[in-house]
Parts: structure tokens; C-alpha cells; sequence
């Protein structure tokens, strides 16, 4: 049953990808739109393989944890529909939802993240709606992600090819072939729905500005609201260089001026926040996402009974002796730290030497992670944050080297480094003035601020990889732009079978 749903779906995106204009993508035949949806497809059926087979451990999954929690929200429809609907909009929310339904979820309560930057509520509603469709099967999730961001591709790809239609084929391959951007963005994953609401947000605010048709408006909230729930830090990395392409568009002197301007906006507006309002600061939720992210990296277990809660390094996992098939007590002569529920976990305690006779249970396991980076932590100030820049930029840009083959998930990443230096090599041999400086200051603000923000939260390389494809085909729209392919071709002619 499940199967025929599927195919019913599948030929009714393909009707829409073949027949709407929308989809019908310039300087490329009908067809080809329908070629790269299907692509998509195929990069979505490689990502359930990847994290059924090769990663096997289904509660570390991203793919699947979300997905079986939301069996639990999706099962409370039948019985107590009320239940469900409020869990879906986050309306009616009560302690008696909490404790029968998100309680039994394994990821919907995150105690050691802060979910101001990664919201898991969002892809579990998303699958606990598609599970209205969908009968239980996972590829028809995947099929309903893959036509989401496939949206918001499309949207990119419209809104770039007027400046960039010269290099029509480069611009397709960046934003429907490039083998990370692919993969990442066709599981059923955050991306999906980031890159449709990131893809439309930019595509109809661009145009709004030149045409100011209402029902644009009404898509760009929405985008704005997706976004918010999906990952809010977004918000504050696109729409001000958003803000700042379209008044260059519409005023075009003093460009420069403008620039510096909305950067001295944002950098006072920063530690304006920081010094009147220091929880909300972003200097201290930088620092507090590093720092999180650097806990979840490293691995352990992590126990608790009715007043602490004890971490335990992965090498010690061993030392916890079973009580009963749900309690344990820590081993004779095991460090560890802990930390008193009663004090809100304010203050860290580092045991020596324990001789603890007291029951704990599992509050959860994480594996080391297999590319964790040796970096500099930041502290939740300002000096520290504006210094460690330089080397984000570095980490999002230039790493993988090479020789940094291990996990799997980075070797494509290695390639696109290779395509990134290579074109702008070409820039520097041939480069031009571009006239699109509305789109090249955009591209350029916005893909230095999330790659910036990216390098300073996340030190697994393996997770940069995956991050960082929200910016980097900016920066290679940026490096096309100032590339004069007229002078490259006349040097080199073979490449325009390739350009």
C-alpha cells in the first residue's frame, strides 16, 4: 500500500516539476529540471543507505531519530486527536502532553543543547505531517523533503541566472549537482526545508523590491517563519545582507559606504545586546553553542538520579556496574564530574578517586565523534569571538585538506575545494569589474557571516562539511561573478564545452 502511495506522489512531482513554469529553469530544455529532481532522488535513496548500512546505530542517525519519535506524536491521532494537533502547532501544550508523549521521545527534550541554533521540534512535526501520507514509509518522507528544497533550489537558481546566465552550466552544477549540497540536501533533514525557505526568501524579497506584488510579501513570512523555527541564527545572517543587496540595487552609489555601514549596524547592535541584555547576547550563545557542541563531540554517558547529573569519558563506560536492567552505581576509584540538579547544573564538580554507592540511570550515550577538531575554544565576549574569525574562515573554507579522508562523509567536500580554488584562480587570472554589485555584495556578506559563524560554533569537521553548503555557493556566485569568461575562453577554448 505504502509503495502505491509513493508512486502516486513521485508522478505527481514530476507532473509539476515538467509542467510549471516555475521549475522550467532558463537556458536549459523542459526536460531538465525533471533529470535533476530525479537526481535528487537518488541522493536521497544514498542517504537512507549511508545511515541504514554504513552508519548503523539508528539512534545517533539524524535520518532516523527524528523519524521515530515522531511515531509517537503521529500514534496519539487515532485515540486522542486533540493531543495530536497540539503537539503539531504547539498550541495547548501541557504537562500531560510532556509526560505521555514527549517524554517517551528520545530527542524532543535536548538538556545539554542549546536549541536557539538547532531546533529538532521542527523535522519531527514535519514527519509526524508526512506520516499522514505516507503510511509509515521513509522514502515517501524523502520524496517530500527532496521537492522542498528542490523549490528553494530552483528559486536560487532563477534569482542568480539574469547575473550569471553566461555561466549557466557552473551555476546548474553548484546548486543541483555539486555531490554535498546533493546529499545533504536530500535526506529528511533540516536542509531541505532550510534551503526552501532560504531559496524563496532571497528569490521573492529581490523581486518584491522591483515589482512589489502583494502575494510575495505573503511568501517571504513565510519563508522568514520556517526559518525561525527551523534554525533561527539563519534569520540573522541573511537578512541583513539581504537588506543590504536591495538598497545597492535600488541606490547604487557609495556601495563601499553602504557596506561598512551595515557591518558598524551590526557589529553595534551586537554589543549593544551584549552589554543590556547579557543572556541574549550573540557573543555568549557563540560561545555557549562551541561549547556544547565540543561536549556532544567528545563522547560519554551521561547518568542521573534524583539530585546530579554525572558524565562519564567514553573509556569509562565500563565502570558502571549494573544493579538492576535499568540501574547502575559507579565503579570503586572512577573520576568523574558531576553536577547538582538543585543548582540549575551551575556549578561543575570533578570527583577523584569515587567510592559512590549511589543508583543512577542512563540519561544518554554519545559516541566519539570521528573528525573532531583541535580548536581554540571562545569565550562569551566580544575580543574573543571577533579574533577567532580569522580561523573559522579558515576551518569552513579551506579544510578538508586532502589527507583528511576520514569519515566518509568529507571526500566530496575535498573535491569541491579543489572546484572553489580552481575558479578562483581563474578569477585572479581574469578578473573583472562586475556590474552586478547589488548580488556580489550580498553573496559576499552573507557567505563570509555564516561561514564565520559556522567555524566558530562547530569543531567537527564532519558536521562543517554538512553546514556549510547554505554558503558556499554564494561564495562561488561571488568568485563567477568577477571572473571574465570571454578573456578565459579566448585563452582556453577547450573549456567551453565545460562552462
Amino acid at each position: 500500500m505504502y509503495w502505491t502511495l509513493y508512486a502516486i506522489f513521485l508522478l505527481l512531482a514530476l507532473y509539476f516539476v515538467y509542467r510549471h513554469r516555475f521549475f522550467r529553469l532558463p537556458g536549459f530544455t523542459q526536460v531538465t529540471p525533471v533529470l535533476f529532481f530525479l537526481l535528487k532522488l537518488v541522493a536521497g535513496l544514498a542517504i537512507w543507505y549511508v545511515y541504514t548500512f554504513y552508519y548503523p546505530e539508528r539512534q545517533y542517525a539524524d535520518v532516523w531519530k527524528y523519524y521515530d519519535d515522531s511515531e509517537i506524536m503521529h500514534a496519539a491521532l487515532k485515540d486522542h486527536p486533540g493531543d495530536y494537533f497540539s503537539m503539531i502547532s504547539g498550541i495547548g501544550i501541557d504537562d500531560h502532553i510532556d509526560s505521555v508523549y514527549f517524554r517517551k521521545m528520545n530527542h524532543w527534550h535536548q538538556k545539554f543543547e542549546n536549541n536557539l541554533f538547532n531546533d529538532s521540534h521542527t523535522i519531527i512535526r514535519f514527519n509526524a505531517i508526512a506520516r499522514l501520507f505516507s503510511a509509515g514509509n521513509y522514502h515517501t518522507h524523502s520524496l517530500f523533503m527532496c521537492f522542498l528544497a528542490f523549490i528553494g533550489l530552483c528559486a536560487l537558481y532563477r534569482w542568480i541566472y539574469p547575473v550569471l546566465f553566461q555561466w549557466k552550466r557552473v551555476v546548474a552544477f553548484i546548486l543541483f549537482i555539486s555531490p554535498s549540497l546533493l546529499f545533504w540536501s536530500s535526506g529528511v533533514l533540516k536542509e531541505g526545508i532550510l534551503f526552501f525557505s532560504l531559496g524563496l526568501l532571497i528569490y521573492h524579497t529581490w523581486n518584491y523590491s522591483d515589482d512589489r506584488k502583494l502575494y510575495r510579501l505573503w511568501i517571504i513570512l513565510l519563508a522568514i517563519f520556517l526559518m525561525a523555527i527551523t534554525k533561527l541564527y539563519m534569520i540573522a545572517l541573511v537578512v541583513p545582507p539581504l537588506l543590504l543587496g536591495v538598497w545597492i540595487k535600488k541606490s547604487p552609489g557609495f556601495a563601499r559606504l553602504k557596506v561598512a555601514a551595515v557591518v558598524l549596524a551590526m557589529l553595534g547592535g551586537s554589543l549593544l545586546v551584549h552589554y543590556t541584555f547579557p543572556l541574549f547576547s550573540p557573543y555568549r550563545i557563540i560561545a555557549m553553542k562551541q561549547n556544547d557542541f565540543l561536549n556532544l563531540a567528545r563522547g560519554g554517558t551521561y547518568i542521573f538520579n534524583e539530585t546530579v547529573v554525572c558524565y562519564l569519558r567514553p573509556d569509562q563506560r565500563k565502570n558502571l556496574v549494573a544493579v538492576d536492567s535499568s540501574t547502575f552505581r559507579i565503579a570503586n576509584g572512577t573520576d568523574y564530574y558531576y553536577w547538582k540538579i538543585a543548582d540549575n547544573f551551575s556549578d561543575t564538580v570533578f570527583v577523584t578517586n569515587s567510592n559512590d554507592t549511589s543508583r543512577y540511570s542512563i540519561l544518554s550515550e554519545t559516541p566519539v565523534a570521528g573528525s573532531l577538531l583541535d580548536v581554540q575554544p571562545v569565550a562569551p565576549d566580544p575580543g574573543s569571538v571577533l579574533a577567532g574569525i580569522p580561523a573559522a574562515w579558515a576551518r569552513t573554507t579551506v579544510r578538508p585538506w586532502p589527507w583528511e579522508f576520514k569519515p566518509l562523509m568529507v571526500v566530496p567536500s575535498i573535491a569541491e575545494n579543489f572546484l572553489m580554488f580552481f575558479l578562483l584562480i581563474l578569477m585572479l587570472l581574469y578578473y573583472k569589474k562586475t556590474s552586478s554589485k547589488p548580488v556580489l555584495w550580498f553573496c559576499l556578506a552573507y557567505a563570509f557571516l555564516t561561514l564565520a559563524v559556522i567555524g566558530l560554533t562547530t569543531p567537527v569537521l564532519g558536521a562543517i562539511v554538512r553546514y556549510r553548503i547554505t554558503a558556499i555557493p554564494f561564495l562561488l556566485f561571488a568568485i563567477l561573478l568577477c571572473t571574465d569568461k570571454e578573456k578565459l575562453l579566448k585563452r582556453v577554448p577547450f573549456l567551453g564545452k565545460l562552462l
